[in-house]
């Protein structure tokens, strides 16, 4: 097999990393508004994706306790609540998993998706330039695509990349100088 190993080739850098195996990935921070229907309250969310002991998104909410915060909070139907987590287009249904009261007149929320996809972009218009997705737990991988990344202090690192393209589009994989400690291997 004739490898030629490039040196020209842009690193595609993690977005969203964690710090061990199967550690929570935070996701990000945005104005969270939460509603059951009749209540409606807004706050600050974070969101982070937990792998185990099962793979699921938790978002951490904080509003004001007020009175409609606790009728949110409280509502009949064990927590079920509309989320929108920022410029999201429509709301995630979502399950309180645990309320916290703080004493700084604070409600803290641990929600979490009830079903379904967790949509941000709805527009059947909208045209994708491009796109990061992360594969977790994929392991290292060595193919012919494969590049030379200089890490510093004049040492390279050889890693996995494979293209695949049609017509319209290309999907490159790549493997990131941190994967056989993230997957454990």
């Amino acid at each position: 097999m004739d490898v030629r190993l490039s040196r020209e080739v842009a690193a595609i850098a993690p977005v969203h990393s964690s710090t061990a195996v199967n550690a929570p990935i935070p996701l990000g921070s945005r104005p969270v508004r939460l509603s059951d229907g009749r209540y409606h309250v807004e706050g600050e969310g974070q969101a982070r994706l937990e792998l185990a002991p099962r793979d699921r998104l938790v978002v951490s909410v904080t509003v004001p306790a007020t009175s409609e915060t606790l009728e949110l909070t409280h509502n009949p139907r064990k927590g079920e609540l509309a989320m929108q987590f920022g410029d999201m287009t429509r709301p995630a249904r979502m399950l309180a998993s645990k309320i916290s009261f703080g004493s700084s007149g604070q409600i803290s929320l641990e929600l979490v998706c009830r079903a379904g996809p967790f949509t941000i972009c709805t527009s059947r218009r909208a045209r994708l330039a491009s796109l990061t997705l992360h594969v977790l737990n994929f392991p290292d991988f060595i193919g012919r695509d494969d590049f030379i990344l200089d890490v510093g202090g004049g040492t390279e690192r050889r890693l996995g990349r494979t293209v695949m393209k049609s017509t319209e589009w290309a999907i490159e994989m790549q493997a990131v100088p941190d994967t056989k400690r993230l997957v454990g291997g």
